[in-house]
Parts: structure tokens; C-alpha cells; sequence
């Protein structure tokens, strides 16, 4: 009976002096990052996609480096924040599996996890599931890297990021962001509406900010908790559409009226618009 062979010795196979990659995985590290792209062709075609959540952030479980490596290589940096699927593609050579691009993922860390990483078999299209990737993804911007970049030099710890019990993530509730920093800081009375000051709590508590923030570092957990939502990305991703195209697409998606999809579309900009200003660089 052969070796079972680790998922690293899988990975490094195919992708010694690949020139076509695509490295998705929910959760990677810089130093396993950077051993594949050590394996790659100089002109490699590179495609990576991760998912960035606040929490998974703070604590180490993905590093932020690596948008710069992939960009300085040349490469395509997407986020879909429904990703769970590890899957690595090295020209037409697929392997599937449970291995993040970790090193206790790929097994050559001090201690491993116990993970399969394997070609897929028969009736998987690679074409396809590609396709559906990139369809719910975007390229991280210069300006959303940046802003995921303060994360660095935050005081936020794991406890205070926020856990949405939604699958899709945090919905902003409130149609107008600055009732909730009004929550935060005890003038609630200030907004004139009782429903809009009920709107504002549940944000505030959804999104569970620590105490004694000031604007700035309130704005920067608010932000990255857009960012982090895969409904807000939904949004993002009809930038360009016209208004009843993206609320019927939208209403489609989350199986919801095209009257609620146009409301939580709206204040998504709304909340995009105040935390970043320039919607288009997002």
C-alpha cells in the first residue's frame, strides 16, 4: 500500500514551474503564500481568492501581506465572502480538498491538521466551479487594501469583532449610518425618529464596537464589517447595473421582494458612502 501523500507534497507537484494558477482558499497564510509562489513560473498567470472576515483577521487565522505578494507578482487578489471550498488549480491539474493554504493546513507546521487534498473525480468541472467563483467575487482595490491594512495597527481584539448570527453577515439596519455613532455615544435622543433609534440599537449591538472608540477607530470596525459581509458584497458586485436590474437580481439572490432588496441596496450605499465616501474606489 503507497504513502498517503500530505496535501504540501500534492500542492508542490503540480505547481513546480506552473505557469497557470488559481489558489483559492477561506483562510491564508503569508508563509505558505509565499513557498507556492516560490514554485511558480517567473510569468505564472495568477488568480487568488480568499474570504476576509474581521475576527479571522485580528486573531492570525489570514494575513493581509498577502493581497501585496499576489499583486507583486502580477496576480488578481479577490475576496467572495462565501467561500468554504479549498481548491487549487495548476495549469489543467486540479486538486480538492479541506487544506486552507496554512502550514498546519498543508502539513508541514510543527503540528498538522488532519486534511485531504486531492484530484477531484470524475464529473467535477473545474470551468464551471470557476465560474461561479469569480462571479460572486471582486478584486480588492488599492482603497479597500488600505483600509483592511489599518487593521494592523488597531486595538480591536477578537472579542470585540463582531459575530453576525446572519449567514450572509451584518446587515445594516438603519438608513442613515450617523444615528448609530449617536447610539454609541449616548445621544441617542438626538434622532428624531423612535423607529430610526430602534434601527440604530440593534446596529450598535450586531456590531458589538468596544467602548471609548473615537470616530476614526469606530468608523475603521464599521467599515471593515461592510467589507466583510457577503449581502454588502452582493451590493457592491451592481455597482454598474442599472437600479431595477440590481434590485431584481438582488431579490433573486436572497429570495425577498424586489421592494426589500431595493431598501437594503439603498442603504448599503448610504453606509459605503459615509464610511469610504468614493463608493467607486471600493
Amino acid at each position: 500500500m503507497s504513502e498517503k501523500e500530505s496535501p504540501w507534497a500534492a500542492l508542490e507537484r503540480l505547481a513546480r514551474n506552473a505557469d497557470h494558477a488559481v489558489l483559492v482558499a477561506p483562510y491564508i497564510k503569508e508563509d505558505t503564500l509565499l513557498r507556492v509562489l516560490g514554485l511558480l513560473s517567473e510569468h505564472v498567470h495568477l488568480t487568488c481568492v480568499t474570504r476576509w472576515q474581521l475576527a479571522d483577521i485580528i486573531v492570525g487565522t489570514s494575513d493581509i501581506n498577502c493581497r501585496t505578494h499576489v499583486v507583486d507578482k502580477g496576480g488578481r487578489f479577490l475576496l467572495n465572502q462565501r467561500l468554504h471550498a479549498k481548491y487549487f488549480r495548476f495549469e489543467d491539474s486540479v486538486l480538492v480538498g479541506s487544506a486552507n493554504l496554512t502550514a498546519t493546513g498543508m502539513g508541514y507546521g510543527h503540528t498538522s491538521n488532519v486534511e485531504i487534498l486531492h484530484e477531484p473525480g470524475f464529473g467535477f468541472d473545474s470551468a464551471e466551479f470557476e465560474r461561479e467563483l469569480l462571479s460572486g467575487a471582486r478584486d480588492v482595490t488599492d482603497r479597500e487594501f488600505e483600509h483592511w491594512k489599518q487593521l494592523e495597527h488597531s486595538e480591536i481584539t477578537a472579542t470585540s469583532a463582531a459575530q453576525s448570527q446572519d449567514p450572509d453577515g451584518w446587515r445594516p439596519m438603519t438608513r442613515e449610518p450617523a444615528h448609530v455613532w449617536l447610539a454609541y455615544c449616548g445621544d441617542e435622543a438626538l434622532v428624531v425618529s423612535e423607529d430610526e433609534r430602534h434601527r440604530a440599537a440593534l446596529d450598535l449591538s450586531a456590531l458589538n464596537v468596544p467602548p471609548g472608540l473615537d470616530r476614526s477607530a469606530f468608523d475603521s470596525i464599521v467599515g471593515t464589517e461592510l467589507l466583510s459581509s457577503a449581502a454588502i458584497a452582493d451590493v457592491l458586485r451592481t455597482r454598474e447595473l442599472p437600479d431595477e436590474v440590481a434590485w431584481a437580481q438582488l431579490a433573486e439572490k436572497w429570495n425577498t421582494t424586489k421592494r426589500e432588496a431595493q431598501r437594503f441596496r439603498e442603504t448599503t450605499w448610504n453606509w459605503v458612502a459615509a464610511i469610504f465616501g468614493n463608493i467607486s474606489q471600493i
